[in-house]
This record gives C-alpha cells, structure tokens and sequence, in this order.
C-alpha cells in the first residue's frame, strides 16, 4: 500500500505513455461510436438509412436507461 491514501500506483518513466494510451482508449471509443453513424451519413449518403437506425436504437436504449433510473 502507498503512503499517500490511493490503492494503487501511477507508473513513472517509461511506462507513463502505456499507461495514457489505455487510459485514453474508452473515452475514444465512446465518442467514436456515438460519432461514427453521423460521419458515415455525411460522407456516404447510401449508409444513411442504416446510420438513422443506429442512432434511434442508441436514443431508445438511453430513454429507457434514463426512465428506469
């Protein structure tokens, strides 16, 4: 156990860029699945229907979370 109260240890030196990258890596993909039909729509018109599904799937399932919290 460290002396300064956290259970666990922030790796120093070589190890920090690691250690960012994977703290970085949920926030990416995230963004990058709520990002992703949009981008896909404006770029490619015949991907529009099945961007539209996947974001009113996406809005179902966050009214649904929401109602039941």
């Amino acid at each position: 156990m460290s002396t300064n109260g956290f259970p666990f240890e922030i790796p120093l030196g070589k190890r920090t860029l690691k250690y960012r990258v994977f703290e970085i890596l949920p926030g990416v993909l995230s963004w990058s699945i709520l990002a992703l039909p949009i981008v896909l729509s404006i770029v490619d018109p015949t991907s529009r229907l099945a961007a539209i599904f996947i974001l009113f799937f996406m809005m179902s399932w966050f009214f649904r979370a929401v109602g039941m919290s």
